[in-house]
Protein backbone atom coordinates (compact mmCIF):
# COMPACT_ATOMS: atom_id res chain seq x y z
CA UNK A 1 0.00 0.00 0.00
CA UNK A 2 2.86 2.49 0.49
CA UNK A 3 6.57 2.75 0.69
CA UNK A 4 8.87 4.64 3.70
CA UNK A 5 11.75 6.31 2.53
CA UNK A 6 13.96 7.66 5.05
CA UNK A 7 17.58 9.29 5.11
CA UNK A 8 19.19 9.45 8.30
CA UNK A 9 22.69 10.32 9.59
CA UNK A 10 25.26 8.37 11.49
CA UNK A 11 27.58 9.33 13.00
CA UNK A 12 30.55 7.28 11.66
CA UNK A 13 31.50 7.06 8.09
CA UNK A 14 31.15 3.62 7.94
CA UNK A 15 27.68 3.70 8.77
CA UNK A 16 26.61 5.70 5.98
CA UNK A 17 22.98 4.42 4.74
CA UNK A 18 19.65 5.88 3.27
CA UNK A 19 16.98 4.05 3.57
CA UNK A 20 14.02 3.22 1.46
CA UNK A 21 11.67 0.41 1.06
CA UNK A 22 8.11 -0.91 0.44
CA UNK A 23 5.94 -3.73 1.55
CA UNK A 24 2.03 -4.72 1.60
CA UNK A 25 1.33 -3.66 4.80
CA UNK A 26 2.76 -0.34 4.64
CA UNK A 27 5.91 0.08 5.45
CA UNK A 28 9.36 -1.65 5.08
CA UNK A 29 12.76 -0.78 4.52
CA UNK A 30 16.09 -1.50 2.49
CA UNK A 31 19.60 -0.60 4.20
CA UNK A 32 21.03 1.15 0.85
CA UNK A 33 24.55 0.76 1.90
CA UNK A 34 27.34 -2.29 1.87
CA UNK A 35 24.84 -4.24 2.92
CA UNK A 36 21.08 -4.82 2.33
CA UNK A 37 18.35 -5.74 4.35
CA UNK A 38 14.54 -6.22 4.11
CA UNK A 39 12.70 -5.26 7.24
CA UNK A 40 8.45 -5.68 6.97
CA UNK A 41 6.92 -4.84 10.10
CA UNK A 42 3.30 -4.04 9.55
CA UNK A 43 1.50 -0.73 11.29
CA UNK A 44 -1.83 -1.71 10.83
CA UNK A 45 -2.63 -1.70 13.92
CA UNK A 46 -1.89 2.24 14.22
CA UNK A 47 -4.94 2.93 13.11
CA UNK A 48 -7.53 0.53 14.84
CA UNK A 49 -9.73 3.54 15.52
CA UNK A 50 -10.25 4.10 12.06
CA UNK A 51 -13.68 3.07 11.21
CA UNK A 52 -12.18 1.51 7.22
CA UNK A 53 -9.21 0.49 9.16
CA UNK A 54 -11.32 -1.21 11.80
CA UNK A 55 -13.94 -2.96 9.20
CA UNK A 56 -10.73 -4.17 7.34
CA UNK A 57 -9.24 -6.19 10.65
CA UNK A 58 -12.83 -7.36 10.68
CA UNK A 59 -13.06 -9.13 7.10
CA UNK A 60 -9.38 -10.00 7.14
CA UNK A 61 -10.22 -11.77 10.55
CA UNK A 62 -13.09 -13.66 9.85
CA UNK A 63 -11.19 -15.11 6.07
CA UNK A 64 -8.10 -16.00 8.04
CA UNK A 65 -10.23 -18.00 10.42
CA UNK A 66 -11.57 -20.30 7.67
CA UNK A 67 -8.53 -20.11 5.78
CA UNK A 68 -7.81 -24.39 5.40
CA UNK A 69 -3.84 -24.05 5.21
CA UNK A 70 -3.77 -26.99 2.91
CA UNK A 71 -5.48 -25.05 0.16
CA UNK A 72 -2.91 -22.25 -0.30
CA UNK A 73 -4.41 -20.91 -3.40
CA UNK A 74 -8.17 -20.37 -2.06
CA UNK A 75 -6.33 -18.58 1.31
CA UNK A 76 -4.47 -16.42 -1.23
CA UNK A 77 -8.02 -15.48 -3.64
CA UNK A 78 -9.84 -15.39 0.06
CA UNK A 79 -7.33 -13.18 1.27
CA UNK A 80 -7.88 -11.04 -1.70
CA UNK A 81 -11.38 -10.67 -1.24
CA UNK A 82 -11.21 -9.11 2.44
CA UNK A 83 -9.75 -5.97 0.53
CA UNK A 84 -12.20 -5.82 -2.40
CA UNK A 85 -10.31 -7.57 -5.16
CA UNK A 86 -12.29 -9.91 -7.08
CA UNK A 87 -9.06 -10.54 -9.66
CA UNK A 88 -8.05 -14.57 -9.69
CA UNK A 89 -4.68 -15.74 -11.78
CA UNK A 90 -5.79 -18.46 -13.72
CA UNK A 91 -2.56 -20.06 -11.92
CA UNK A 92 0.07 -19.30 -9.39
CA UNK A 93 3.54 -20.64 -9.79
CA UNK A 94 5.84 -23.25 -7.17
CA UNK A 95 7.13 -19.79 -5.52
CA UNK A 96 4.10 -17.88 -5.10
CA UNK A 97 2.12 -21.56 -3.33
CA UNK A 98 5.38 -21.35 -1.35
CA UNK A 99 5.28 -17.72 -0.58
CA UNK A 100 1.51 -18.27 0.70
CA UNK A 101 2.03 -20.77 2.82
CA UNK A 102 4.81 -19.36 4.78
CA UNK A 103 2.57 -15.89 4.71
CA UNK A 104 -0.30 -17.87 6.82
CA UNK A 105 2.69 -18.71 9.63
CA UNK A 106 2.97 -15.66 9.90
CA UNK A 107 1.01 -12.80 12.59
CA UNK A 108 -1.80 -11.47 11.50
CA UNK A 109 -1.68 -7.96 10.29
CA UNK A 110 -2.17 -5.92 13.12
CA UNK A 111 -0.58 -8.20 16.09
CA UNK A 112 3.22 -7.60 14.86
CA UNK A 113 4.77 -5.44 18.28
CA UNK A 114 6.50 -2.29 17.04
CA UNK A 115 7.95 0.16 19.37
CA UNK A 116 6.87 3.33 20.09
CA UNK A 117 7.03 5.46 16.63
CA UNK A 118 8.32 9.02 17.43
CA UNK A 119 9.21 12.07 15.19
CA UNK A 120 12.41 11.85 14.09
CA UNK A 121 15.65 14.07 13.46
CA UNK A 122 16.09 12.60 9.83
CA UNK A 123 13.84 13.31 6.89
CA UNK A 124 10.82 10.64 6.27
CA UNK A 125 9.31 10.15 3.11
CA UNK A 126 5.70 7.88 3.46
CA UNK A 127 4.42 6.90 -0.22
CA UNK A 128 1.23 5.60 -0.46
CA UNK A 129 -0.59 3.99 -3.20
CA UNK A 130 -4.11 4.99 -3.86
CA UNK A 131 -7.49 3.09 -4.35
CA UNK A 132 -10.00 4.51 -6.78
CA UNK A 133 -12.66 2.49 -8.43
CA UNK A 134 -16.39 2.16 -8.00
CA UNK A 135 -16.86 -0.39 -5.34
CA UNK A 136 -17.26 0.73 -1.76
CA UNK A 137 -15.16 -2.14 -0.81
CA UNK A 138 -12.59 -1.03 -2.31
CA UNK A 139 -12.51 2.35 -1.35
CA UNK A 140 -12.93 1.86 2.09
CA UNK A 141 -9.39 -0.13 1.89
CA UNK A 142 -8.19 2.46 0.29
CA UNK A 143 -9.38 5.07 3.18
CA UNK A 144 -7.66 2.54 5.69
CA UNK A 145 -4.15 2.73 4.34
CA UNK A 146 -4.78 6.25 3.97
CA UNK A 147 -5.41 6.44 7.57
CA UNK A 148 -2.47 4.12 8.11
CA UNK A 149 -0.40 6.43 6.26
CA UNK A 150 -1.41 9.54 7.90
CA UNK A 151 -0.87 8.16 11.30
CA UNK A 152 2.70 7.20 10.03
CA UNK A 153 3.10 10.70 8.51
CA UNK A 154 2.01 12.61 12.25
CA UNK A 155 4.11 10.26 14.47
CA UNK A 156 7.40 10.55 12.67
CA UNK A 157 6.95 13.36 11.05
CA UNK A 158 7.18 12.82 7.75
CA UNK A 159 5.63 13.49 4.20
CA UNK A 160 2.98 11.70 2.99
CA UNK A 161 2.60 11.42 -1.02
CA UNK A 162 -0.11 9.71 -2.83
CA UNK A 163 0.15 7.74 -6.15
CA UNK A 164 -3.18 7.20 -7.77
CA UNK A 165 -4.35 4.21 -9.44
CA UNK A 166 -1.21 2.40 -8.08
CA UNK A 167 -3.29 0.34 -4.95
CA UNK A 168 -0.79 -1.41 -2.76
CA UNK A 169 2.32 -0.86 -5.43
CA UNK A 170 3.19 2.69 -5.87
CA UNK A 171 6.73 1.73 -7.14
CA UNK A 172 4.91 0.93 -9.99
CA UNK A 173 4.30 4.03 -10.86
CA UNK A 174 7.32 4.16 -12.72
CA UNK A 175 9.09 7.34 -13.43
CA UNK A 176 6.77 9.89 -11.15
CA UNK A 177 7.94 7.28 -7.75
CA UNK A 178 11.33 7.45 -9.22
CA UNK A 179 10.99 10.90 -9.03
CA UNK A 180 9.62 11.94 -6.38
CA UNK A 181 12.22 9.26 -4.76
CA UNK A 182 15.27 10.95 -5.99
CA UNK A 183 13.92 14.28 -5.01
CA UNK A 184 13.95 13.64 -1.49
CA UNK A 185 17.01 11.69 -1.27
CA UNK A 186 18.66 14.68 -3.03
CA UNK A 187 17.01 16.98 -0.56
CA UNK A 188 18.49 14.29 2.40
CA UNK A 189 22.00 14.46 0.80
CA UNK A 190 22.27 18.18 0.62
CA UNK A 191 20.95 18.20 4.34
CA UNK A 192 23.45 15.89 5.92
CA UNK A 193 26.49 15.84 3.50
CA UNK A 194 27.82 12.79 5.37
CA UNK A 195 24.74 10.79 5.05
CA UNK A 196 24.94 11.08 1.64
CA UNK A 197 28.84 10.02 1.06
CA UNK A 198 29.83 13.38 0.96
CA UNK A 199 32.37 15.04 3.33
CA UNK A 200 31.43 17.65 5.97
CA UNK A 201 33.73 20.64 5.93
CA UNK A 202 36.67 20.69 8.18
CA UNK A 203 36.96 23.39 10.59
Amino acid sequence: MAALASAKRHGTSRNRSARVGSCFWLIGVVMVAALTQVVEPNTLGLARDDVDAAALIGRVTRVMSKIDGADPAGAYFAFLSAFGSASQATTLSAMDLRCIEASLREPLPWEATLSPLTRQDFPVLIMLGGWPGKDALVRSTGRAFRAVGERLSQRLGGELVTFENSFHNPQLAGAPFNRRLEEFLRAAGNRHPRAAGGHEPHH
